[in-house]
């Protein structure tokens, strides 16, 4: 959704001034492939216009062209939270390495009144088979990951620990002038830590995993009367880019399938 259509509705409700990665050899050898892809969230609801992909799996640009958060003007209070998650479903990995997500960065256009703020918040998590998990390697001991468990071999003992299933959110906040009433470019950068990698591959296997990307947008504050808008200029679209880069495997990291009925 563009701009200048929600700025008749919102320029009615208001009065003042308007101020308007890894290594290349890695990258050459094994870009991962991203053989499906899906959305989820109010800013790219399935009845409206799909997201677009473009870019290549080393720097992702998802274009969400119903993103469109708005704050009084005659909008429904709801519209003030927006969200949208992207599903990448990837394979085509490096054994020995890892995919990581290093920045996701978001950018539009922020229309507000005096005082409102837009608070942001990037989302990371890798799934797999609806489970998401990060391994953590226990140096003296080899170790096999498998599915949520890791089993732990070393001098006639084993034992079996879970892995910690995590998730990274970045909040931002995005203030408007105190005074005018201020359309302006908004991006919104989030460096993401090298521990939502997603899993280590062992030879033979080149899946590597479901990552979830979610961008979400909070207008609030403001006096009465108070208006707001994060959407695309000119009816180009909200985006938001993913940067990835190759990880180098820990030594003694393995992920392997363990065989049938061999759980902790």
């Amino acid at each position: 959704m563009g701009i200048l259509s929600i700025l008749v509705v919102l320029g009615a409700a208001t009065v003042g001034q308007c101020a308007v990665a890894a290594p290349a050899a890695i990258a050459a050898i094994a870009a991962p492939r991203i053989f499906s892809a899906s959305f989820s969230g109010n800013g790219c609801p399935a009845s409206g216009t799909k997201p677009t992909l473009s870019g290549d799996s080393n720097s992702l640009v998802v274009s969400m062209p119903d993103f469109a958060a708005q704050l009084g003007g005659g909008a429904s209070p709801m519209n003030r939270i927006v969200n949208c998650e992207v599903h990448l479903n990837m394979d085509k990995g490096v054994p020995r390495y890892k995919l990581a997500v290093k920045t996701v960065t978001a950018e539009g256009y922020m229309f507000a009144s005096p005082n409102v703020t837009m608070a942001t918040y990037a989302t990371v998590f890798w799934s797999e088979n609806a489970s998401n998990t990060v391994s953590h390697t226990v140096p003296s001991f080899p170790s096999v990951v498998v599915r949520g468990q890791r089993k732990i071999v070393g001098e006639r003992r084993e034992k079996c620990v879970l892995i910690a299933r995590k998730q990274f959110t970045q909040k931002t906040d995005v203030a408007s002038d105190t005074s005018l009433t201020t359309l302006r470019q908004v991006t919104v950068q989030t460096t993401v830590p090298g521990e939502m990698a997603s899993k280590c591959l062992a030879a033979g296997d080149d899946a590597v995993g479901i990552l979830n990307v979610n961008f979400r947008a909070t207008l609030s504050g403001g006096a009465d009367g108070a208006v707001g808008a994060f959407v695309g200029m000119d009816g180009g679209p909200v985006t938001e880019t993913i940067e990835f880069s190759w990880v180098p495997c820990e030594a003694e990291e393995v992920e392997v399938e363990l065989p049938a009925g061999d759980k902790c």
